[in-house]
């Protein structure tokens, strides 16, 4: 199913006091997205990560929030 996700552009990371925050996909459990999501490397500070990132035609966005959102259980 495809969620309906809010998203930021790459280029400006959301920033908390912690750090930079991580995409929800990052730590999604929802089984049934079929959002245009992908693995991306990151450059944040200088140090290449790979995340979970939303695909548009203008490039990766980071998801900031999203209606299919289930956190993973630990």
């Amino acid at each position: 199913m495809e969620y309906q996700c809010k998203t930021m552009s790459i280029a400006k990371l959301p920033v908390s006091s912690d750090g930079v925050e991580d995409s929800l996909c990052d730590s999604c459990d929802c089984f049934d997205c079929s959002n245009p999501i992908m693995s991306y490397e990151v450059s944040v500070f200088g140090i290449n990560e790979t995340h979970r990132v939303y695909w548009k035609r203008s490039g990766p966005a980071w998801v900031i929030s999203c209606q299919g959102y289930i956190e993973k259980k630990e």
